[in-house]
């Protein structure tokens, strides 16, 4: 997702909500990280090896208004770039260029429309397929697998089946479907991706299966 500066009225917002006491304010988050060295002769260092640490953290404010309406407002920081970002300040680094500061990364509101029937609207992420990632933590640019997908539009959730649709800020719309399955410890999701961009009049389909253990 396009990310920017947090802007002030949505934390002038939070605030305001949270001294009335009108709605329930919770915080959620999310960090991964890791160091890692690679061989390089080219290096300036003496034996030979460079190191990175990279990351991405995500931070999640949840505004509940009711039993049945959200709105969720996220926040990331994250590793700048995988040429520079993350390179250690004793190989030649900037300390102070290698990650971003906290961005906005979108919101999206939530309505418990019946029991069984949930809409969602606003900046929606999929990273359904992503299995790992290297080196730059902003998976939209390198992943293993479906890379994260971002896009501003609506999805409707109905019995464990998804379907949503929209556009992203470079003009490619998108349409994203999956289906939760339940089969005693062993949760399966197939999901399919449809994005098309009208500028070049191209199209791309991805298709996979998720799934997980407990």
């Amino acid at each position: 997702m396009k990310s920017s500066t947090i802007p002030l009225y949505a934390c002038f917002g939070l605030a305001l909500c949270a001294n009335a006491g009108a709605v329930d304010l919770s915080f959620s988050g999310f960090f991964d990280g890791d160091v890692a060295g690679y061989h390089n002769q080219d290096t300036t260092s003496k034996n030979g090896v460079d190191y990175q640490a990279n990351h991405e953290m995500d931070l999640t404010a949840t505004i509940k208004l009711n039993n049945r309406v959200s709105v969720d407002l996220y926040a990331t920081t994250y590793t700048v770039s995988p040429s520079t970002g993350g390179t250690v300040p004793a190989q030649g680094s900037n300390p102070y260029d290698r990650w971003t500061g906290f961005l906005y990364d979108g919101v999206v509101a939530t309505m418990q429309a019946t029991p069984d029937l949930k809409l969602r609207f606003g900046d929606l992420c999929y990273t359904s397929g992503q299995f790992n990632y290297y080196g730059y933590k902003r998976t939209n640019v390198y992943a293993v697998g479906l890379k994260e997908t971002g896009f501003r539009g609506l999805e409707a959730n109905y019995k464990g089946v998804s379907l949503a649709a929209g556009a992203d800020s470079a003009g490619i719309y998108r349409a994203y479907g999956a289906y939760d399955l339940e089969l005693g410890k062993v949760s399966a999701k197939p999901f399919g991706l449809y994005s098309r961009d009208e500028s070049d009049e191209s199209y791309q389909i991805r298709a996979g299966f998720d799934g997980s253990v407990t």
